[in-house]
């Protein structure tokens, strides 16, 4: 996807706009009301040897007009957010003997000084044919895990399972899919 803008009552209320890098990972997402001005982004680091194609950081971005050329590692611009804010997130995943993604734990805090502390994780489990069977979701209380929500699938038939990978990072919260 390159674009995506979202209309309410016939006025464009939000326009964000996709880029990618060379192995068509994502780059960052703008997101602007105008579709010229944006007014913040998010860029995708990328590094674990066991998911490439999937983000070990997200860092947001705030400030008017950031360009679609914009150079996020370097931030010439000083568009990163306050590291007060904690906005900006890391994925630690661990997969089974299978390479299937087994945990992923999201920490929050300000990746330019790299300070973390736990936010979210989730636990997958499979089935004995592969296919996820059931989702943990746990919320961080402090000192501890705790469930916040679980899913249990059963399939039909050779019903495939669900590209949980690929949806980690569609929703607006960054890690869980459309749960």
């Amino acid at each position: 996807m390159q674009e995506m803008t979202i209309t309410l009552y016939s006025v464009e209320v939000e326009k964000s706009v996709y880029e990618y890098n060379a192995d068509n990972t994502l780059k960052a997402v703008r997101y602007g009301y105008d579709g010229i001005n944006f007014r913040n982004a998010k860029w995708y680091q990328y590094g674990d040897p066991d998911f490439p194609f999937l983000p070990v950081e997200v860092r947001l971005f705030e400030g008017t007009g950031i360009p679609p050329d914009y150079t996020y590692a370097e931030d010439l611009g000083n568009y990163r957010t306050d590291p007060t804010d904690e906005m900006d997130s890391k994925y630690i995943r661990t997969s089974n003997n299978d390479d299937q993604l087994i945990e992923m734990i999201e920490q929050s805090g300000d990746g330019w000084a790299s300070s973390w502390v736990n936010f979210s994780r989730i636990i997958i489990t499979y089935d004995p044919s592969g296919r996820v069977s059931r989702v943990d979701m746990d919320e961080w209380a402090g000192d501890s895990w705790m469930q916040f929500n679980r899913l249990d699938l059963t399939y039909n038939g050779s019903f495939s399972s669900i590209g949980l990978e690929n949806g980690l990072f569609l929703s607006s919260n960054g890690v869980f899919p459309l749960f």
